[in-house]
């Protein structure tokens, strides 16, 4: 069964705002090159910028919960309690929801 919930960008990174201060070291685990993430230094809020970026399919890594939990986990994020939050509300039955990126409106929509 397909379920969908619609998320935002500033949702996602309302989740993640507890990572704001990290958003290089984020970008790096999602995959971004170093000169891309350096350009961001002069954004308003880089850790939207990053998050935008990577949900385009510009970063290495997979467009997935999965892929942010990993981020969080990590030792230069260091944010497991709520990659755990995150595991438990996005997660269902053991399967990651992934993105499926719309190009209009930047809406994105979560499928299990």
């Amino acid at each position: 069964m397909l379920s969908t919930v619609g998320l935002h960008l500033h949702t996602i990174c309302d989740i993640l705002g507890s990572v704001k201060l990290k958003w290089f070291q984020f970008g790096i685990q999602l995959g971004i090159p170093r000169k891309i993430l350096l350009s961001f230094r002069t954004e308003e809020d880089p850790l939207s910028t990053v998050v935008d970026y990577w949900m385009k399919g510009k970063g290495m890594a997979p467009i997935s919960w999965n892929s942010i939990v990993k981020a969080l986990k990590s030792e230069h994020i260091g944010k497991p309690e709520l990659a755990e939050k995150i595991s438990k509300k996005y997660y269902q039955q053991g399967q990651t929801l992934i993105f499926e990126v719309f190009m209009y409106c930047n809406d994105f929509v979560l499928y299990k």
